[in-house]
């Protein structure tokens, strides 16, 4: 899937690639860990983001009218 190297006794990068922005999203979540500071990415990478990230707050929140309790006041703009 990608090559991980080692940046300190606490931390790693992941490097990998993909077709689309989507699949990139698709890779680095798939790995189970939090994940932060993406140095580098194709264009629309955090649109991806904000996509998967809707579809998976949907897909618990079925149901409920707004998922701004759970995103802030960001996510109703």
């Amino acid at each position: 899937m990608g090559v991980v190297e080692a940046v300190d006794d606490h931390s790693c990068q992941l490097h990998v690639g993909a077709d689309s922005a989507s699949a990139l999203v698709r890779m680095i979540t798939s790995v189970d860990t939090d994940f932060f500071t993406l140095t580098s990415g194709p264009p629309g990478l955090a649109d991806a983001f904000r996509a998967q990230a809707a579809r998976c707050l949907h897909a618990i929140c079925r149901g409920r009218r707004s998922l701004t309790p759970l995103l802030g006041r960001q996510a109703a703009t």
